[in-house]
């Protein structure tokens, strides 16, 4: 029964130049943990079907994918072990709140200020729902079409900044891109009718000022994938919630190994026929930076590659002054210039700083959701370029 179930889990090793072409928000990581939820779930309904409880069925299953080994490591709920000599946090993040080592950590759930309204109270959208004039709503009935949302309230005009330049929103996705990271399945085929969690297509009306000029009458919709078995229904962060460039070095040792050169300073890169540093590349030819979308507009690569750039342009300098540093001080050097670089550079804070470990760092569910999606509407249509010249 055991090696049944593992064969309908249909976890393989996931081809990670593939998934970039599938979607830029799916990772080998999160497919996994897309598959293990499918897996427990189809497994419980069968469970269910067979007399036994949700609960109990529940409890046999997680039991049963622990005891062949098959649930994943964030889902086991096991605490790192943060050694108090350590001079660096762990590169996904944890330790670095010793009391709460998880917090702000790669793959950990989303924070909420308010509890979550499903229409099942686990995990159902409320796209359905009869909501009440009382509810905040101005009069009862469903949720409006997405689409018909969107094409009403936002049109799609460009209105170009007179005080600001494109690199505004480009820097704005870069920085977003080192905070947070929430990831969906791009594996089901919603718009076909399959019946499916992980799905909410968006039906497009025959009047779409837009899609109905293709022939487009359905959207497909993924959902972001649910943390383990949270219920009701969690997400969570695939990267580390600190500002902490982990979009140019990565969210865990696995990846910065794939973009350090190994026993260097340096970070990889990909040299131009004159010379010129690009972000390196994979297997397969692609160019690839510490986030996986690093290549989803011209200027947020350009921005990831003056990052490698400077990286290593620092470092270079510094080895040059200090021979007899490591590979490790070279990299954090520029946080540790002490006190007398700092006032001499104007880099003291201006203000007294504590620390809090009962802070959650996590990034929240309305932030990644909905407060920073405003972004979106920065980005022009249009993009000038000033020269050809090779930079």
């Amino acid at each position: 029964m055991k090696k049944k179930l593992l064969d309908q889990a249909n976890v393989k090793d996931v081809d990670y130049h593939k998934l970039l072409q599938k979607g830029r928000q799916v990772t080998p990581n999160s497919l996994k943990m897309s598959r293990r939820n499918i897996f427990v779930d189809k497994t419980v309904n069968r469970l269910v079907k067979k007399g036994y409880s949700r609960d109990s069925a529940h409890q046999k299953v997680i039991q049963l994918i622990k005891d062949i080994e098959y649930e994943l490591e964030e889902c086991k709920g096991t605490m790192p072990d943060c050694d108090p000599n350590m001079k660096y946090r762990m590169m996904n993040g944890q330790c670095n709140n010793p009391v709460n080592p998880l917090f702000g950590s790669q793959r950990y759930r989303l924070q909420r200020f308010l509890p979550p309204k499903y229409e099942d109270a686990e995990s159902n959208p409320t796209e359905n729902s009869q909501f009440k004039a009382r509810e905040g709503c101005i009069s009862s009935g469903p949720l409006p079409n997405a689409r018909k949302v969107s094409s009403t309230v936002h049109t799609d005009v460009d209105v170009p900044s007179t005080i600001a330049s494109t690199m505004v929103s480009q820097w704005g996705m870069f920085v977003a891109h080192d905070l947070s990271f929430v990831p969906n399945s791009h594996e089901a085929k919603c718009c076909e009718g399959a019946k499916d969690d992980r799905c909410l297509p968006i039906r497009i009306y025959e009047n779409d000022l837009f899609y109905s000029n293709f022939n487009v009458t359905c959207l497909n919709f993924y959902r972001s994938v649910r943390f383990c078995s949270s219920t009701p229904r969690e997400q969570y962060n695939e990267i580390t919630s600190f500002i902490d460039a982990s979009n140019v070095y990565g969210s865990s040792d696995e990846e910065l190994l794939l973009l350090k050169e190994e026993n260097s300073y340096l970070m990889k890169s990909t040299l131009t026929d004159d010379g010129k540093e690009l972000l390196p590349k994979d297997g397969k030819g692609s160019f690839v930076g510490g986030d996986a979308r690093a290549l989803l507009t011209t200027g947020l690569a350009s921005v990831h590659t003056l990052f490698v750039r400077e990286h290593n342009r620092i470092s270079r300098k510094l080895a040059q002054m200090n021979p007899s540093y490591t590979n490790e001080k070279l990299e954090f050097l520029p946080t540790l210039l002490g006190e007398k670089s700092m006032n001499e550079s104007g880099l003291n804070l201006k203000y007294p700083s504590s620390y809090h470990e009962e802070i959650n760092p996590t990034v929240a569910s309305v932030f990644v959701a909905a407060a920073y999606r405003f972004g979106h509407s920065m980005i022009q249509r249009n993009v000038n370029r000033l020269a050809i010249k090779k930079i």
